[in-house]
C-alpha cells in the first residue's frame, strides 16, 4: 500500500515536471513566432494561412 502511495507520489512529481518543462518550451516557443501574429495581421490580405499563429 505505502509502495503504491510512493509511486504514485513520483508520478504525480515526473508529470508535474514535464508540466512545466512542456509549458517553459512552449512559452519560449510562442515568443519566438510572436512575429508571426504581426505577419499574419499584415498578410491577411493574401489569405495567408498561419495555422500555428
Amino acid at each position: 500500500m505505502e509502495l503504491e502511495l510512493l509511486i504514485g507520489d513520483e508520478m504525480d512529481f515526473i508529470l508535474t515536471m514535464a508540466r512545466n518543462l512542456v509549458a517553459s518550451y512552449l512559452n519560449e516557443f510562442l515568443k519566438e513566432i510572436c512575429w508571426c501574429c504581426y505577419l499574419k495581421e499584415s498578410l491577411m490580405f493574401l489569405r495567408f494561412p498561419l495555422p500555428f499563429c
